[in-house]
């Protein structure tokens, strides 16, 4: 007996007559043997959906692929497209091999970008070798490791076509360091060397070597390395910098070890030494005497020994930066600097009064001085620490930078940079002024701002009076809701919230 249909059956469970239990039996029987004849349809047409799914992600995809076929970066020009690949260098200028990384990423992305990477001569034309090699055995001997070093710049730099060079060789042996001086001498631009430890030791080339390209180079010796240099430098014509970072700890009385350079030619020397406690300041005045070329200079040290050094004269030096972590600027007594325009002091304790002196002997014309992090000691007899070097070097400064130097900007010194009529005030000239963390606590709420206010309005003769162009302040500073109004006059203000280096 065939089952009723199932309205029926919707109609009969709302009735309160129940069926017979045989009819139930064979309409259950019966329903049971369509859903087993049912089920094969549904599976196949299921199987065909899937298909029919599977076919249109295909389609879609392939829609996809064809629409990129006009996208823009697909119409630019091989050598539009290489320019663009150059820009992704990292910004330090040398590149250290990572599948994941610049250049070696674009050759796995399409043919068309390969092509490109590999003709574009810049993006191997610096490279920055380690003693550690990725996936290199343990067991593989060092000779092996030394070859496979050389081959990997041989294949990386014939991609460089014949552009100069810039390479960076970090705990190799010395004998390596030396076949890659030879090997790339006539091409190498720049060419910095770090020696470990375990990496010490006598670098030399053959007296026929040429380093006609050569523009900058940069040694770091770490702790405990040492470095013979036996280089012939005759041929080091377009030498300009050299960067020399020296980690080691010397013993009161040791000069740290300076290679043969042509040091008079230099025009950019920086000196750091990080792990030179209480160094020998005459070492580096030595040093320093042989630079009369010398443009631009920077100078970090921990703490030095000497208090009578020899007096060093920089006819040339335009621009200056000293970093004494412990202790005060001692090196400073012995410079003279006539041309100085830009000087920047860091950390260390710094009496105002020597810098005025430094001033006095050098007689240089400042434009900008940064005080960053710098302790002056307050001496009862005089009004200010800063007031005096306001006075000497105020006329000519266009830029005054102070950051991070507790209370050395009081209400004396902001009544020297408040403009009136009728009196005369330090730095008429100055264009950029930033005061970050050395504004004194006692100093009361609008003085700061009347002084800025004085720095933007026009008082007096418009051609001896320069306004102020730039304000950096920090976050905490009382008079901000006063300064922001000044935006509308013209000024930039740039807020500093924290510990930044100007």
């Amino acid at each position: 007996m065939a089952p009723p249909p199932v309205e029926e059956l919707v109609d009969r469970s709302r009735q309160n007559v129940i069926p017979d239990h045989r009819d139930t039996c064979e309409w259950e029987s019966c329903l049971k043997e369509l859903q087993d004849k049912l089920l094969p349809r549904i599976t196949e047409a299921q199987s065909i959906l899937d298909a029919l799914l599977a076919e249109q992600a295909r389609l879609d995809a392939s829609y996809q692929t064809c629409r990129s076929f006009r996208a823009p970066i697909r119409k630019l020009a091989p050598e539009l497209l290489g320019y663009i690949f150059t820009w992704c260098l990292p910004i330090e200028g040398i590149v250290s091999p990572a599948k994941y990384g610049v250049p070696l990423l674009f050759l796995s992305v399409s043919c068309l970008w390969r092509d490109v990477a590999l003709s574009t001569a810049q993006l191997w034309s610096s490279l920055r070798i380690t003693h550690h090699i990725p996936k290199l055995s343990r067991g593989l001997a060092m000779r092996n490791a030394m070859q496979l070093r050389k081959t990997a710049m041989q294949t990386w730099f014939a991609r460089a076509a014949s552009l100069p060079l810039s390479i960076s060789l970090e705990n190799l042996s010395p004998f390596e360091i030396s076949n890659a001086l030879v090997m790339y001498s006539s091409r190498c631009r720049y060419f910095e060397i770090t020696i470990g430890v375990k990496f010490s030791g006598k670098i030399t080339t053959p007296s026929h070597t040429q380093f006609s390209e050569l523009g900058t180079l940069r040694v770091v010796l770490q702790k405990g390395g040492e470095m013979q240099w036996e280089v012939d430098t005759t041929s080091f014509h377009k030498l300009h910098e050299v960067q020399w970072e020296d980690q080691n700890i010397y013993k009161a009385g040791r000069n740290p070890p300076f290679p043969v350079f042509p040091w008079d030619t230099l025009e950019r020397l920086t000196l750091t030494f990080h792990g030179a406690m209480r160094l020998e300041l005459r070492g580096i005045l030595e040093q320093l005497s042989h630079c009369r070329s010398l443009k631009h200079a920077e100078i970090i040290i921990n703490c030095c020994n000497g208090t009578a050094p020899i007096p060093v004269l920089l006819p040339n030096l335009t621009s200056l930066l000293l970093t004494v972590n412990i202790g005060r600027f001692e090196i400073m007594k012995s410079l003279a600097t006539p041309k100085l325009r830009e000087l920047t002091l860091r950390c260390g304790i710094l009496d105002m009064s020597e810098l005025s002196s430094f001033a006095q002997r050098s007689n240089f014309s400042l434009r900008s001085l940064s005080l960053q992090r710098v302790f002056s000691p307050f001496d009862s007899t005089h009004v200010s620490p800063l007031s005096e070097c306001l006075e000497s070097l105020g006329a000519t400064l266009e830029s005054l930078c102070i950051a991070h130097s507790p209370a050395i900007i009081k209400t004396y010194e902001l009544d020297m940079l408040t403009r009136a009529p009728d009196k005369q005030y330090a730095c008429p000239r100055l264009q950029k002024f930033h005061l970050i963390g050395c504004v004194d606590r006692s100093v009361q709420q609008g003085v700061f701002g009347a002084m800025i206010c004085s720095r933007l309005s026009g008082h007096g003769s418009s051609s001896e009076h320069t306004i102020l162009k730039s304000l950096h302040v920090d976050s905490s500073q009382p008079d901000l809701p006063e300064l922001r109004v000044f935006e509308d006059l013209g000024l930039e203000l740039i807020v500093v919230d924290g510990i930044v280096d100007l």
